[in-house]
């Protein structure tokens, strides 16, 4: 949490974005891992300052079976070092009224 504020201390938003890693096996009709980048916003000049980095962590097989309910682990990560920031553990699910997912 300490890491994650001193990234927020003067910023007043975040702005997360998907990069186009993997593009070329989704057009494919795979299902690729994920990378983000993420940025803050604040008052000074420096807008939209990429501050971390993620990347999805799951089994190709998962992902294509169970997307987009597929479990995954994602650790943030910051720019430029492997100090975490933040880590995310979602487990797999099926969502509301028919099971769309197979497994």
């Amino acid at each position: 949490i300490e890491r994650l504020e001193t990234h927020f201390e003067s910023s007043n938003a975040m702005t997360i974005r998907q990069t186009r890693k993997g593009w070329l096996q989704e057009c494919l009709g795979c299902e690729a891992s994920t990378e983000f980048r993420w940025f803050q916003k604040g008052d000074t000049k420096e807008e939209n300052a990429e501050f971390a980095t993620s990347v999805e962590e799951s089994n190709c097989l998962i992902r294509i079976c169970c997307a987009p309910n597929h479990p995954f682990t994602m650790t943030v990560k910051e720019l430029n070092s492997d100090n975490e920031i933040l880590s995310m553990d979602r487990p797999c699910f099926c969502p509301p009224g028919s099971c769309k997912c197979c497994c």
